[in-house]
């Protein structure tokens, strides 16, 4: 055989990306995993990382490191100016130093607000609160507020909100405070005030789960059963915080793994040459993880609170309207009225939604075939499930499914 003339293909240059990522939390490692996913099937880099909290200096080996690209939780002004320095492409994760040009890779809170309204709505309350920070300490929790509180106004309803007193309590170093114990106690103690003059039942979002943790304590010292009086829903879903909490916290599950992946592919473009895109990168969340926190229905109808519990506990195997009325003692025409009037579907509509929100969740965290998905839904073939869920969502199922993956 005669030798070959081409030439081996050029390899591309290792490149050496620097991660400046704290991982004390679940949300950091899973962006972390997101970023160790595209570099084993895109890139070609080495990797720098050494564990650090948010809020720590920049590292001293940072400008020996001479990276090509750095991805970063800037958590603070000195960290931003270090890597300006360094005049290399760089992704923010995080999103909230002003003035440094960084591009910036985050959550949508627009649909972060979509869930979680839709979550309190899909459990018949009519009364919300949302407790945040104090503004301007986290413009992306500022923001997540005002998605939430206009979610709720285009559905018809008002919203209480509780920020606290900017202050010393409030994200300064401790050591440089002296009375901060004594300042997070009336903080708490406001908020356990708030908490007690609140309409009940309400359903309170929180703007992360450390938020929500303080605001299950306040219940707890005002008196407020959760989720009975108070439903709380948070998001990040760091499931230690979640499962510390009494009772476990519902949180919304950001998708980290995809952001981290996403700022990834942006890194890497950029240190190809691309100029850095002008708008802050949004994805969306993946979906609310339901915890005892929010379980419950806050419907004063019996009937239509039996409903829904029936549905949500059999939707799976295929029920229909018939199901549910032969496990009630009502007609057919007064169960419809007043499901209606109450939640706002029909029997089926509300089936359906059920069995499609299962799907989106099977879709997005596991790797069932769609076969199986479809099976366990409820639904008799993969090409009925496939309209169904069509006409629901927007998308196919495998559309669904690569939008949500890294």
């Amino acid at each position: 055989m005669a030798p070959s003339n081409r030439q081996p293909l050029p390899r591309l240059p290792l490149r050496h990306v620097v991660l400046l990522v704290d991982t004390s939390r679940a949300y950091g490692r899973e962006i972390v995993h997101g970023v160790a996913s595209y570099n084993r099937k895109h890139g070609r880099w080495r990797i720098t990382f050494k564990p650090h909290g948010l809020q720590d200096p920049p590292p001293p080996w940072l400008y020996e490191a001479r990276p090509d690209g750095i991805l970063a939780r800037i958590g603070n002004a000195r960290m931003a100016r270090a890597i300006l320095r360094l005049g290399v492409p760089t992704v923010d994760l995080r999103g909230v130093i002003p003035g440094t040009g960084f591009p910036s890779v985050g959550v949508d809170n627009r649909e972060v607000a979509r869930l979680a309204v839709e979550h309190f709505l899909e459990r018949g309350f009519q009364r919300f609160a949302f407790c945040g920070l104090p503004q301007g300490v986290h413009p992306h929790m500022d923001d997540l507020c005002r998605q939430f509180v206009s979610r709720l106004a285009e559905a018809g309803y008002s919203c209480d909100v509780f920020r606290g007193r900017r202050g010393p309590s409030w994200g300064e170093a401790w050591e440089k405070q002296q009375s901060r114990l004594s300042q997070w106690r009336d903080q708490q103690d406001r908020l356990v005030r708030w908490v007690r003059q609140l309409p009940k039942p309400v359903a309170i979002m929180a703007c992360h789960d450390d938020r929500a943790l303080q605001v299950l304590d306040a219940c707890r010292r005002a008196g407020v059963l959760v989720p009975e009086e108070a439903a709380v829903l948070s998001t990040d879903n760091d499931e230690h915080l979640c499962e510390l909490a009494v009772p476990p916290l519902s949180s919304i599950d950001e998708n980290p793994v995809r952001i981290g992946y996403e700022a990834a592919a942006l890194l890497d473009r950029m240190m190809n040459g691309e100029p850095p895109p002008a708008e802050r990168i949004l994805l969306p969340p993946l979906a609310v993880v339901t915890r005892a926190s929010t379980d419950l229905l806050a419907i004063d109808d019996p009937c239509v609170a039996r409903a829904l519990s029936f549905i949500r506990e059999h939707a799976s195997e295929g029920i229909k309207p018939a199901d549910v009325l032969a496990h009630l003692p009502v007609s057919r025409a007064a169960l419809t009225a007043r499901f209606k009037a109450h939640v706002g579907r029909t029997l089926g509509a509300e089936i359906q939604r059920v069995r499609i929100r299962l799907a989106q969740e099977l879709l997005s965290r596991t790797d069932l075939p769609i076969k199986q998905i479809a099976a366990r839904t409820g639904y008799h073939s993969v090409e009925y499930f496939t309209r169904q869920f069509h006409r629901s969502t927007g998308e196919t199922p495998g559309q669904y499914r690569r939008r949500c993956a890294p």
